[in-house]
């Protein structure tokens, strides 16, 4: 996998990279990916997924999906206790039962960052939502939460 900026992969060479608060390279910890200028924001978070969901093929571990769960909070290592704080605080306010989790990585065969994720089962998720469970994806779950 290429650096990122804010988890989109750009072309090699030298782009040229938006002013951000958070100024330099980053390294997640918990899949390895490398960011450069993170925004730190909720977009930020989104594109870490979207971009891990591109290379579903080259997962090791499937985390809690096997369960049925869906992460809320599974964030790159350097943002993770932010969106812990963050989401946690917004789903308290909600009826949604979550499960606090030690970490996963989908793309190594473990994770030994000491911090914990937000999973909840997808059947709950949807029906806080109310949507088919089909239709629930942790993009419109994160969203969703950040609406609360």
């Amino acid at each position: 996998m290429n650096k990122t900026y804010n988890f989109v992969e750009y072309p090699t060479g030298n782009p040229v990279l938006p002013e951000t608060k958070y100024k330099g390279t980053f390294r997640d910890a918990r899949n390895g990916i490398i960011c450069v200028n993170p925004t730190c924001d909720l977009e930020c978070y989104i594109n870490y997924i979207k971009l891990l969901n591109l290379y579903r093929d080259s997962w090791k571990s499937y985390g809690y999906l096997d369960l049925g769960m869906i992460p809320v909070v599974m964030g790159p290592s350097f943002l993770n206790d932010s969106l812990h704080e963050l989401l946690s605080a917004k789903l308290s306010r909600q009826a949604l039962k979550i499960y606090s989790m030690p970490p996963v990585s989908l793309m190594f065969d473990r994770c030994k960052i000491p911090i914990q994720d937000i999973w909840v089962f997808k059947e709950d998720a949807a029906e806080a939502m109310g949507i088919p469970e089909e239709e629930v994806t942790t993009e419109k779950l994160i969203r969703w939460c950040w609406m609360l």
